[in-house]
């Protein structure tokens, strides 16, 4: 019996088991429809006027898009659509897992989640 190397039996392990992983030529990324879609949902943030915090912390309208900016650079090819977005980068802290919540002029506080959904809508509507 030939000796494979660590890194030669974990790949053969992962295929045997069905999970390898998928090289960048196989990535997912959204469709230029949901692309713009995203898009819009940071203009959204970065024009709203409203107070974003994440971790306790409030933020700017244009710190908040940033914010979301970089983390969706980060996974992109990991998701397929605006809702996607929402849910996987727009929602919560990556590290702590709490909610992001935006408080704007005249309305409650709310979660970021529901608010950019609702700005989905209208986009959509659009």
């Amino acid at each position: 019996m030939r000796f494979l190397g660590p890194d030669r039996m974990l790949l053969g392990l992962l295929c045997a088991c069905g999970l390898a992983v998928a090289g960048p030529s196989a990535a997912a990324e959204p469709d230029e429809a949901a692309q713009a879609e995203i898009a819009a949902l940071l203009t959204a943030v970065g024009s709203s006027g409203c107070t974003f915090i994440r971790n306790d912390e409030p933020g700017t309208a244009r710190a908040a898009r940033a914010h979301l900016e970089r983390k969706y650079h980060y996974v992109r090819k990991k998701l397929e659509s605006a809702e996607d977005f929402i849910e996987r980068v727009a929602s919560k802290s990556s590290m702590s897992g709490r909610p992001y919540l935006v408080e704007c002029p005249g309305r409650p506080q709310q979660r970021t989640r529901d608010w950019l959904l609702e700005r989905l809508v209208e986009i959509r509507r659009s």
